[in-house]
């Protein structure tokens, strides 16, 4: 089965993301992801 090709997360994807209730990961392919914290610091 192939697999599924993802968009890339983009800049603005990051800069919007806002901090929720929980830590929560917007993937970006290949293993790695950017997590964002409830206090809003986002780390890679």
């Amino acid at each position: 089965m192939p697999r599924q090709i993802k968009k890339p997360l983009t800049h603005f994807a990051c800069k919007a993301a806002q901090p929720k209730a929980a830590i929560y990961r917007l993937y970006a392919g290949n293993g790695l992801y950017l997590e964002i914290k409830p206090h809003g610091s986002k780390l890679w």
